[in-house]
């Protein structure tokens, strides 16, 4: 509730700004016009009058265009880049979960207990399976790398 009011009090705030930069200034005009308000040369005509404002709001509506334009990419990309850590942060958590419960009491528990067992074994028996097993690791991690850095 305290935020809607304060952020209610900044509006009303900023409105006040405006109005009163917009009375300032129709005040400097006059002031600097010498004290009338009329169109600067006085022979512009109808048309070239209205030309001039049409063109004065095109340039406007362009600039405000482009502003807006630039904040919405710099929005879309600071929002992406939110949703993207809150998303690696999710899947690393359930992903996390479900391997500990796996491996406490799922299937894979089995297949990993007779690859270690069957690697301690071989490794007793046979001098160099310790160096090929970690040179197959390597190579299967730097494949998971490649992989990684293709999906993103």
């Amino acid at each position: 509730m305290a935020n809607t009011v304060s952020n209610a009090s900044r509006g009303w705030a900023g409105f006040t700004w405006c109005l009163l930069g917009g009375v300032l200034g129709g005040g400097a005009v006059w002031l600097f016009q010498g004290h009338s308000l009329s169109i600067s040369p006085a022979g512009m005509t109808y048309p070239d009058m209205a030309a001039t404002l049409l063109m004065a709001a095109t340039l406007i509506v362009a600039i405000f265009g482009t502003v807006f334009g630039l904040a919405a990419i710099l929005g879309y990309t600071q929002f992406r880049r939110g949703v993207e850590e809150k998303t690696k942060a999710a899947v690393e958590s359930v992903i996390r979960e479900h391997l500990i419960e796996e491996l406490r009491d799922g299937p894979s528990r089995g297949v990993l207990e007779e690859l270690v067992a069957r690697f301690l074994q071989e490794a007793r028996e046979k001098p160099g399976v310790v160096e090929a097993w970690t040179k197959w690791l390597d190579q299967s991690r730097d494949e998971l790398k490649d992989v990684d850095e293709d999906v993103g």
